[in-house]
C-alpha cells in the first residue's frame, strides 16, 4: 500500500479465556472458562511499505462460560454455566505497530 494509506477492516474472532483463583485453605479453587465467537472493526494506517499502525476493537457475539468451584469434603464440586447472546458491547481494544521486511 502507498505511503499514507488507510484501511478499514471488519473482524471475526474466536476467543477463549481461562481464569483460576486459589483462595487460602484447602479445596476452594475457583476456575472460570469462557469461549465464543466475536466481531469487531479495525483501522490501519500505513506510514510506509514497511510499517503501519493499527487499531482494533472486538466484541463477543455469543459467549459460553462455566465456573467450577471446589468444595471441602464430603461436598461435590459445583458448576455454574451461562450463555450470553446478541451483539454484546464488551470491547477488547488493541493498538499495534506492524513492521514488514
Amino acid at each position: 500500500m502507498a505511503r499514507g494509506g488507510c484501511g478499514r477492516e471488519i473482524l471475526a474472532r474466536v476467543g477463549l479465556t481461562t481464569q483460576s483463583e486459589n483462595l487460602d485453605g484447602a479445596d476452594n479453587t475457583i476456575k472460570t472458562t469462557a469461549i465464543g465467537p466475536g466481531w469487531g472493526i479495525g483501522i490501519t494506517y500505513w506510514y510506509s511499505r514497511h510499517w503501519c499502525l493499527s487499531f482494533s476493537a472486538g466484541n463477543p457475539l455469543v459467549q459460553f462460560s462455566q465456573t467450577a468451584r471446589e468444595q471441602p469434603a464430603p461436598l461435590d464440586e459445583t458448576k455454574t454455566s451461562t450463555t450470553a447472546f446478541a451483539a454484546i458491547f464488551d470491547s477488547t481494544v488493541a493498538i499495534m505497530i506492524h513492521l514488514f521486511n
